[in-house]
């Protein structure tokens, strides 16, 4: 918690209408894609075959075929070593 503490509130206070849910997983892409670029040397390294960080979609989603997959195509969108679980 220390080490996000300070984003979080500032997420909140940047987007002042949104829900927990929203907060969370704005977060949530954050904290993945800090984590993504610590495996990115791996990622290079091994050509996209190690490296890889797997990103769950939101389980809400689970009777919207379409609402996973644009989350999913969204993940991978924004560092190459991020899939989703149902990509």
């Amino acid at each position: 918690m220390h080490l996000w503490k300070d984003r979080i509130n500032q997420i909140i206070v940047s987007n002042p209408t949104w829900t927990e849910e929203e907060i969370t997983w704005k977060l949530i892409e954050e904290m993945a894609a800090h984590g993504a670029s610590f495996l990115m040397p791996a990622f290079d390294q091994y050509h996209g075959k190690k490296g890889r960080l797997s990103i769950q979609t939101n389980p809400a989603f689970y009777r919207n075929a379409d609402a996973i997959a644009r989350q999913a195509v969204h993940f991978t969108r924004w560092r190459p070593t991020c899939r989703s679980k149902y990509r």
